[in-house]
């Protein structure tokens, strides 16, 4: 009786700490895709300006 009592604890022990695992997957993949965004952005944000910076040039060319 003890034993199945003891697996039990065990066992609710096990299914807390899954949880709580899988709360942090959770919290690393949007943060994982909050980041690949910013980094997006950022990247389109710069290419944009090089760009623009390049035609702005030409510009003052002719």
């Amino acid at each position: 009786m003890m034993k199945i009592i003891n697996y039990e604890k065990y066992l609710s022990r096990c299914k807390i700490s899954i949880l709580n695992k899988k709360r942090e997957v959770r919290l690393n993949n949007t943060t994982q895709l909050f980041i690949s965004i910013f980094w997006f952005y950022l990247s389109a944000v710069l290419i944009s300006t090089f760009c623009l910076g390049i035609e702005y040039i030409e510009f003052l060319e002719f």
